[in-house]
């Protein structure tokens, strides 16, 4: 069968709702290969984008703020107390200050173990509360809302952790997130399955090909990927070739590991989530433990929660508590090396509105979980929250930060994947001038344990 770039890129559409998220710019650098090595392998990192902008404040209550109150949020007001093993009364974080939100307590249990860190009161300075400017900052890590280039991907080019992994990273989304745009190449799908080209697995085989090398003629797809440029001499064209290499890499490495939620044998203990959030979760579990991928991200939406707040986030917050549960039971036997958390772009009003809901406001919570987290409660207990403190922003209405974002992401970069201070300068621009600006922001909360 003989391929051409024309006819290739004409008849795409045979590949079955495959977004072609990998980035046209990528060096080359990325030569390892695709499947997982022995126990003790890679550190790992899933990353949970609540998209629409969480309300920190019932997911984790701070019970001991009097003014967390039926005055303040009277349909959204959670009642004290624990019912074990049901969904009925706020769980005990155990420092007599913050409380879980009851739909959450699949997760209760990976906290109790210690490898859950709640992190409370997480932002910015200068916090906006626009949707689009916020999920901006947070996926770029910087304030440069025209920035397009994601604070992951830097990860990837700058990281020695990266750079022999073939496929580093993957978006399990149906466009790449800003997070993972940049000159690294990362594939985004939503579903695994739809990876892939139709046909069988003869004829799948064959328009794949093999690569071009020393004495061997390339074929098919790979063929025509690692062989010269046909005309060297227009812009990118290197990078595209190996984007397409990077492509069918990809492509190659889904099919031969059979990712696919509906086949995949989970953990018996391990309890996914319904529905597309869940099936991406589970797609997740699968490439960690079949192939190097190092950072995996999905974003869960529905967070907007202007009106009629307390049926849906109780929908939402019982979906997230599962996932933690499921990824902690799920990936035990990785568990040591890996790291799942969550970040939104921001929280919620401290006062419930007039529709039963909440407005944009400013900081929220963080969840991260992995076996070598310094688990506990962070910026929610007496010596860190004042009476009133759901109102300590300077104009009096929202929840104020203590802790940058940044700040988390930088422990995150320097304790789980090992990174030094001359990297985190690449990742994480102004990193200094940002620290000294706002120096409680970036003081250090040791959420990784320390060999």
């Amino acid at each position: 069968m003989t391929i051409k770039r024309r006819s290739f890129l004409q008849t795409a559409g045979g590949l079955t709702a495959l977004s072609l998220g990998l980035n046209a710019w990528a060096p080359p650098v990325f030569k390892r290969r695709l499947l997982a090595g022995p126990a003790g392998g890679p550190k790992r990192l899933l990353f949970i984008f609540q998209r629409g902008g969480m309300d920190g404040i019932n997911a984790v209550i701070p019970r001991g703020d009097a003014e967390y109150n039926t005055d303040n949020r009277p349909t959204l007001y959670v009642s004290e107390g624990e019912v074990e093993n049901t969904p009925y009364g706020s769980l005990d974080l155990g420092n007599n200050f913050a409380q879980l939100h009851p739909r959450m307590y699949r997760m209760i249990d990976v906290f109790r173990a210690g490898h859950m860190a709640v992190v409370h009161r997480v932002g910015y300075r200068g916090q906006s509360r626009s949707h689009f400017d916020s999920q901006q900052y947070y996926e770029n890590g910087t304030r440069d809302r025209n920035l397009e280039v994601g604070i992951f991907n830097r990860l990837i080019q700058e990281s020695s952790t990266f750079q022999e992994n073939s496929l580093p990273a993957i978006a399990l989304s149906s466009s790449l997130p800003v997070a993972f745009r940049g000159l690294a190449p990362v594939p985004n799908f939503s579903n695994a399955p739809d990876f892939k080209l139709r046909g069988t697995d003869s004829q799948v085989a064959k328009y794949l090909g093999r690569k071009r090398d020393e004495g061997i003629t390339g074929r098919g797809l790979l063929g025509i990927y690692t062989g010269e440029a046909d005309d060297a001499t227009k812009p990118y064209r290197g990078q595209m070739y190996r984007t397409g290499v990077a492509l069918a890499d990809a492509m190659k490495v889904i099919k031969d590991e059979g990712i696919d939620p509906e086949t995949y044998v989970p953990h018996p203990d391990a309890l996914y989530p319904s529905g597309s959030f869940g099936d991406k979760l589970k797609q997740a579990a699968q490439i960690f433990k079949s192939t190097d991928v190092q950072i995996l991200g999905i974003n869960k939406g529905g967070w907007d929660t202007h009106t009629n707040q307390g049926r849906a986030h109780n929908g939402l917050l019982y979906d997230m508590g599962r996932a933690f549960q499921a990824m902690a039971t799920d990936l035990q036997d990785m568990w040591d090396d890996t790291l799942v958390i969550s970040m939104t772009e921001f929280g919620r009003t401290s006062k419930e509105n007039g529709s039963f809901g909440t407005d944009h406001a400013e900081a929220t919570v963080m969840f991260i979980a992995g076996g070598n987290v310094n688990g506990g409660v962070y910026n929610c207990d007496e010596t860190t929250w004042s009476d009133g403190d759901i109102f300590s922003t300077s104009n009096g209405r929202y929840l104020a930060h203590r802790t940058d974002f940044r700040s988390i992401l930088t422990e995150i970069f320097e304790d789980h994947f090992g990174d030094n201070a001359s990297v985190l300068d690449k990742v994480i621009p102004d990193r200094a001038a940002l620290a000294a600006a706002d120096p409680l922001g970036f003081t250090k909360l040791g959420l990784i344990k320390q060999a």
